[in-house]
């Protein structure tokens, strides 16, 4: 089997696995309790919501165990990259805004800002590695 095919099924099997997950969950949303704020998630945002980062992580170890032979995996681990910093951002900018009264009082808001910043950093170093190791492998 070609190893593009072979990717695409691997990502198929990814977002099918974290779709039957999110299937099963037993209301049509998600709402997460924090103090006095509601976060309610539907159910095809929890499944995007799922899906990028595992996708990202198996495919980003995958292609490092395998020294990114995998012209189609390499393509996978940029874009899932490159969709997982947008997903960052809304989480970081959605917390800053629903608890901007609670700062004060949240322990540990800023360490969670700042790991998600970190995250995001890691997320991109890697993309641009991954970037310069594909590049050396194609010369």
């Amino acid at each position: 089997m070609n190893s593009g095919y072979r990717e695409l099924i691997y990502l198929l099997v990814i977002a099918s696995g974290c779709g039957l997950l999110v299937f099963f969950l037993p209301e049509a949303a998600t709402s997460i309790t924090v103090y006095d704020t509601y976060l309610v998630i539907g159910k095809w945002h929890m499944w995007l919501l799922s899906t990028v980062p595992v996708a990202f992580l198996f495919f980003a170890i995958k292609q490092a165990m395998t020294g990114f032979e995998s012209p189609m995996g390499n393509r996978l681990v940029v874009a899932l990259g490159f969709a997982t910093i947008p997903f960052l951002t809304i989480v970081s900018r959605e917390a800053a805004t629903l608890w901007a009264a609670e700062r004060t009082q949240l322990p540990g808001y800023e360490l969670i800002q700042q790991r998600i910043w970190q995250i995001q950093f890691a997320v991109v170093a890697y993309v641009v590695y991954i970037a310069y190791q594909w590049g050396n492998r194609e010369k």
